[in-house]
Protein backbone atom coordinates (compact mmCIF):
# COMPACT_ATOMS: atom_id res chain seq x y z
CA UNK A 1 0.00 0.00 0.00
CA UNK A 2 1.80 3.49 -0.81
CA UNK A 3 1.81 5.78 1.87
CA UNK A 4 -1.08 7.75 0.74
CA UNK A 5 -3.53 4.77 0.88
CA UNK A 6 -2.27 4.18 3.91
CA UNK A 7 -2.33 7.66 5.32
CA UNK A 8 -6.14 7.50 3.54
CA UNK A 9 -6.92 4.38 5.77
CA UNK A 10 -5.79 5.40 8.97
CA UNK A 11 -7.89 8.80 8.83
CA UNK A 12 -10.85 6.59 7.75
CA UNK A 13 -10.28 4.74 10.93
CA UNK A 14 -9.97 7.76 12.96
CA UNK A 15 -12.91 9.23 11.57
CA UNK A 16 -15.33 6.12 11.69
CA UNK A 17 -14.64 4.98 14.43
CA UNK A 18 -12.57 7.52 16.35
CA UNK A 19 -9.04 5.46 17.05
CA UNK A 20 -5.71 7.12 16.88
CA UNK A 21 -3.34 5.99 13.96
CA UNK A 22 -1.13 5.17 15.97
CA UNK A 23 -3.22 2.04 16.81
CA UNK A 24 -4.29 1.56 13.78
CA UNK A 25 -0.37 1.21 12.91
CA UNK A 26 0.19 -1.17 15.46
CA UNK A 27 -2.54 -3.43 14.29
CA UNK A 28 -1.44 -3.64 11.15
CA UNK A 29 2.20 -4.67 12.54
CA UNK A 30 1.21 -7.01 15.17
CA UNK A 31 2.40 -9.91 13.92
CA UNK A 32 5.73 -8.57 12.85
CA UNK A 33 5.97 -7.01 16.62
CA UNK A 34 5.02 -10.26 18.40
CA UNK A 35 7.31 -12.61 15.92
CA UNK A 36 10.16 -10.17 17.08
CA UNK A 37 8.92 -10.05 20.83
CA UNK A 38 8.71 -14.17 20.71
CA UNK A 39 12.53 -14.33 19.38
CA UNK A 40 12.12 -14.61 16.04
CA UNK A 41 14.80 -13.47 13.31
CA UNK A 42 14.02 -10.81 10.44
CA UNK A 43 14.74 -13.57 8.13
CA UNK A 44 12.38 -16.24 10.21
CA UNK A 45 9.63 -13.05 10.06
CA UNK A 46 10.08 -12.31 6.58
CA UNK A 47 9.44 -15.78 5.08
CA UNK A 48 6.86 -16.46 7.63
CA UNK A 49 4.97 -13.69 6.65
CA UNK A 50 5.86 -13.20 3.13
CA UNK A 51 7.47 -9.98 3.94
CA UNK A 52 10.52 -8.34 2.40
CA UNK A 53 13.10 -7.61 4.89
CA UNK A 54 13.17 -3.89 3.97
CA UNK A 55 9.40 -3.71 5.02
CA UNK A 56 10.14 -5.21 8.89
CA UNK A 57 13.53 -3.66 9.79
CA UNK A 58 11.58 -0.52 9.64
CA UNK A 59 8.62 -1.47 11.84
CA UNK A 60 10.85 -3.16 14.52
CA UNK A 61 12.83 0.18 14.62
CA UNK A 62 10.30 2.70 14.91
CA UNK A 63 8.54 0.82 17.44
CA UNK A 64 10.90 -1.14 19.55
CA UNK A 65 14.27 0.88 18.48
CA UNK A 66 15.67 -2.65 18.07
CA UNK A 67 16.52 -3.70 14.38
CA UNK A 68 15.62 -6.80 14.92
CA UNK A 69 17.40 -10.34 15.49
CA UNK A 70 20.02 -11.72 13.78
CA UNK A 71 19.09 -15.38 14.53
CA UNK A 72 16.69 -17.22 16.16
CA UNK A 73 16.28 -17.04 19.60
CA UNK A 74 16.32 -20.52 20.95
CA UNK A 75 13.90 -19.49 23.61
CA UNK A 76 10.72 -17.12 23.64
CA UNK A 77 10.99 -13.95 25.92
CA UNK A 78 7.85 -13.22 24.73
CA UNK A 79 5.72 -16.31 26.35
CA UNK A 80 8.41 -16.36 29.43
CA UNK A 81 7.57 -12.52 30.18
CA UNK A 82 3.85 -13.19 29.77
CA UNK A 83 3.80 -15.72 32.58
CA UNK A 84 4.20 -12.35 35.44
CA UNK A 85 0.25 -11.55 33.98
CA UNK A 86 -0.09 -9.16 36.74
CA UNK A 87 3.76 -7.98 37.95
CA UNK A 88 3.91 -5.87 34.87
CA UNK A 89 6.75 -3.42 34.79
CA UNK A 90 7.89 -4.64 38.37
CA UNK A 91 11.28 -4.14 39.37
CA UNK A 92 10.86 -7.88 40.82
CA UNK A 93 9.22 -9.06 37.43
CA UNK A 94 12.72 -7.88 35.51
CA UNK A 95 14.70 -9.80 38.00
CA UNK A 96 12.47 -12.74 37.70
CA UNK A 97 12.39 -12.44 34.16
CA UNK A 98 16.55 -11.80 33.69
CA UNK A 99 17.25 -14.56 36.41
CA UNK A 100 14.81 -17.40 33.75
CA UNK A 101 15.98 -16.35 30.62
CA UNK A 102 19.66 -16.74 31.64
CA UNK A 103 18.95 -20.27 32.93
CA UNK A 104 17.39 -21.30 29.97
CA UNK A 105 20.21 -19.22 27.63
CA UNK A 106 22.49 -21.44 29.49
CA UNK A 107 21.10 -24.29 28.12
CA UNK A 108 22.20 -23.30 24.46
CA UNK A 109 26.20 -22.70 24.33
CA UNK A 110 26.03 -20.00 21.60
CA UNK A 111 23.33 -18.19 23.56
CA UNK A 112 24.72 -17.04 26.46
CA UNK A 113 25.53 -12.98 25.30
CA UNK A 114 22.16 -12.08 24.50
CA UNK A 115 20.72 -8.65 25.98
CA UNK A 116 18.42 -10.00 28.21
CA UNK A 117 17.50 -6.08 29.39
CA UNK A 118 16.64 -5.30 25.59
CA UNK A 119 14.18 -8.65 25.31
CA UNK A 120 12.70 -7.33 28.51
CA UNK A 121 12.21 -4.03 26.98
CA UNK A 122 10.40 -5.51 23.50
CA UNK A 123 8.58 -7.82 25.64
CA UNK A 124 7.26 -5.41 28.08
CA UNK A 125 6.51 -2.81 24.31
CA UNK A 126 4.61 -5.26 22.83
CA UNK A 127 2.60 -6.11 26.03
CA UNK A 128 1.57 -2.76 26.58
CA UNK A 129 0.75 -2.58 22.83
CA UNK A 130 -1.13 -5.63 22.71
CA UNK A 131 -3.27 -3.84 26.03
CA UNK A 132 -3.94 -0.59 24.46
CA UNK A 133 -5.28 -2.45 21.14
CA UNK A 134 -7.42 -4.50 23.56
CA UNK A 135 -8.89 -1.69 25.11
CA UNK A 136 -9.25 0.97 21.98
CA UNK A 137 -9.60 -1.32 19.03
CA UNK A 138 -13.38 -1.76 17.39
Amino acid sequence: MTDIGWNLLKEFYKEKFGLDGWVVEMYANMDILCLCASGASNETIEKFLEIPLEEIKPVLEDTFEFPGWDEDLPINPYRMFCNYGGQISSVQHFSDFVKETELELSKYSNSIHKDVSKMFYLCETMYDIERKIQDEWI
